[in-house]
């Protein structure tokens, strides 16, 4: 343990019970920890953020005058030191600028809410991670001021960037693959099931309410053509190949009619698609949360897992250790499935935790239990991998003081 480090955490290593074998267990200690102001101050954190190999993104507040304006601050990874920010570049005051960030070494995307006055058409801004220095600006191709175009979060590879439109006024959403270094758009994917009308349009699918994408294949999930309406309910994630937009798999939940929230988060890493839902229910139809584990060429579900801690009888769920939201965000990276679990089963305060698996198998390797004492601190809530380790948000503080602090922790 490097004496740079601020702390350590418990170590829970789980036996692999399919191979027989103990995984190797990964060395994790906190590294830095930066605490925001509170909610809408100046100095506020958010819970979106987003790593690459050397810096972590978060965006925040800043006040100028009278009005306060979104800004997107840029940590140094090793040392957690602020070293730039970036801020929208007509300095429009709540434009939702950092609502969503993507990144890798070349570019980072964020999304702009409001381009002008009460325009929500949306627009995604394009910087180099080099100089931090704005690209060009990606505006919504539907030139529609109701649709969000690029509220969620885009999908990065390379240097091509994926984003939806997934509220419109006529309810049919689409997503664009766009070239990063001139922003022109490359393949358009509309979805692939024909909606029944509803009130005289088609059911709302919310289609692009998450994004995926690696060299090969293109992940969206959207509301199951045959479930009820609601941004919730049962999903389905429909898999196009990356390089004609071609339909390779509808995936649906293994989880049946009451899982609802399946398809959101999604990560691609090689030929493996995670696919999470936090809103699924476990035992006693509790709403646990699960990740689900795809091989990309076959469509094949590998494994599922879940917080192991969760209740499973009345006595246990009696004994106020139910927990939930068990994916409410995931991360992969270096062969590590990382799952936020920002109301733990493993604490009576459910207090957030991380759990560390095997990205391969779905083994259990390490369990960090966040031990503030504080209930419902929503540690896990958002998560961003990069540079050696993972930057975890929390929330701190009570009432008008709420704020967000983020701990990096080294893995090893």
């Amino acid at each position: 343990m490097r004496a740079s480090f601020l702390g350590a955490v418990l170590v829970m290593g789980m036996l692999d019970v399919a191979s027989g074998q103990s995984p190797t267990t990964p060395e994790v200690s906190l590294h830095w920890s930066i605490d925001g102001g509170p909610y809408g101050s100046s100095r506020s954190l958010e819970q979106t953020m987003a790593a690459n190999t050397t810096h972590v993104y978060i965006s925040g507040n800043v006040t100028k005058g009278y009005r306060r304006h979104q800004v997107i601050r840029i940590f140094d990874a090793a040392s957690g030191k602020i070293s730039g920010t970036i801020e929208h570049p007509t300095g429009a005051p709540f434009d939702g600028l950092g609502e969503a960030i993507s990144l890798n070494d070349r570019y980072m995307v964020t999304s702009l809410h409001r381009t002008a006055g009460a325009d929500e058409a949306g627009a995604l801004l394009v910087y180099d991670t080099n100089t931090n220095t704005l690209l060009h600006q990606i505006d919504n191709p539907r030139k529609d001021d109701t649709a969000q175009f690029g509220i969620v979060p885009p999908a990065l590879h390379d240097d091509r960037i994926l984003a939806s439109v997934t509220v419109t006024d006529d309810n049919v959403a689409t997503a664009w693959v766009f070239d990063a270094k001139t922003g022109e758009v490359v393949l358009t994917l509309a979805e692939p099931d024909v909606r029944k009308p509803l009130l005289g349009k088609p059911k709302r699918s919310f289609f692009g309410r998450a994004l995926a994408m690696n060299g090969t294949h293109i992940a969206i999930t959207a509301n199951d053509p045959d479930g009820p309406v609601g941004i919730s309910s049962r999903g389905i994630v429909y898999v196009f190949d990356a390089n004609d937009g071609a339909l390779v798999h509808r995936l649906r939940t293994p989880g049946g009619d009451k899982a609802f929230g399946f398809g959101t988060p999604l990560k691609i890493v090689d030929n493996m698609l995670y696919v999470g839902g936090s809103d699924e229910t476990g035992p006693l139809n509790w709403p646990t949360g699960f990740v689900h584990a795809y091989d990309l060429s076959s469509g094949e579900l590998k494994f599922s897992i879940s917080d192991p801690g969760v209740p499973k009888t009345l006595d246990e769920f009696s004994s106020g250790k139910q927990g939930w939201g068990f994916s409410s965000d995931i991360q992969v990276a270096d062969d590590l499935l990382f799952s936020g679990i920002p109301h733990w089963a493993g604490t009576e305060v459910q207090q957030g935790g991380l759990m560390i698996f095997d990205a391969k198998t779905g083994a259990l390797l390490f369990t960090y239990a966040h031990q503030t004492g504080v209930g419902s601190d929503q540690f896990g809530q958002s998560l961003a991998t990069g540079a050696g380790g993972v930057a975890v948000s929390q929330r701190i503080g009570k009432g008008a003081e709420t704020a967000t602090r983020v701990m990096f922790l080294k893995v090893n």
